[in-house]
């Protein structure tokens, strides 16, 4: 039997992971943009569309997964291979024509997730690469981590029946470690970022606390009254001084 619940619970993850990032970081992700943590009005159309079709589609995936495991379509024919070979079998022709389709049947929502999962774990590494606030030297970076495991888990789905359930198993198993790492890496990035932020709002915090006042128009007014004023004052005693000097002079001559 095919693994039931990996199929809907991987996909939620790894499209919540990427889009809770880009979120956090305000980086335009599959059509929608945010602006400081929060999607930007005219693409909450598109973020809700896009959110409920992944959930639409996870919702197939597990109705797909109960349909080829619990014998439901089956009729009577003959599926010896289903949940126990990948492609290879398909490709090889191995049994009728029926057989066949529900072969390919019961290994789409591994291939659908492995499709979404190639796409998501570019952007992932991409982020990583160009704006994650931990700098990295090369492309060569954890944030590829995805990216390996979506590879890991589609050439584990090649097999035929002798090897297809070990190597299948592997491949589900390195997925979700790769997927749980790009969480570690995740939750680095946010560490950083809360440390930015909280570095900004203290030096916000300070440069309030030392900041000059602006003088308003009408204190500048005032100022410049009062120091008219008082230089007409400082002229009154000068005019006296110098009415007594011509006085005397005049006293003098007579």
């Amino acid at each position: 039997m095919a693994p039931l619940p990996q199929f809907p619970a991987l996909l939620m993850t790894i499209f919540e992971l990427t889009y809770l990032t880009m979120k956090r970081r305000s980086v335009n992700f599959c059509g929608m943009q945010f602006d400081q943590g929060v999607r930007v009005r005219d693409t909450m159309v598109m973020s809700c569309l896009l959110r409920n079709f992944i959930r639409t589609l996870a919702l197939a995936l597990l109705v797909i997964g109960l349909l080829v495991n619990f014998d439901i379509l089956y009729n009577g024919i003959s599926h010896d291979l289903v949940g126990r070979a990948g492609w290879w079998s398909v490709f090889e022709g191995d049994g009728d024509e029926d057989s066949q389709i529900f072969l390919i049947v019961s290994l789409l929502p591994t291939l659908i997730l492995i499709l979404v999962s190639f796409y998501l774990s570019i952007v992932l590494w991409r982020y990583g690469t160009e704006s994650s606030m931990v700098v990295h030297s090369s492309m060569c970076n954890p944030w590829f981590y995805p990216f390996f495991g979506m590879l890991a888990l589609a050439l584990t789905q090649l097999f035929d029946e002798k090897l297809y359930n070990i190597m299948s198993n592997t491949g589900y198993l390195v997925y979700i470690i790769t997927v749980l790492l790009a969480m570690v890496e995740v939750d680095k990035d946010m560490v950083k970022n809360d440390e930015v932020a909280n570095f900004l709002v203290e030096v916000a915090y300070k440069g309030d606390q030392v900041c000059v006042a602006v003088p308003s128009p009408a204190s500048t007014r005032s100022r410049q009254r009062d120091e008219e004023v008082g230089l007409e004052g400082d002229d009154i005693p000068q005019m006296k001084v110098e009415d007594e000097v011509s006085q005397t002079k005049a006293k003098h001559e007579q």
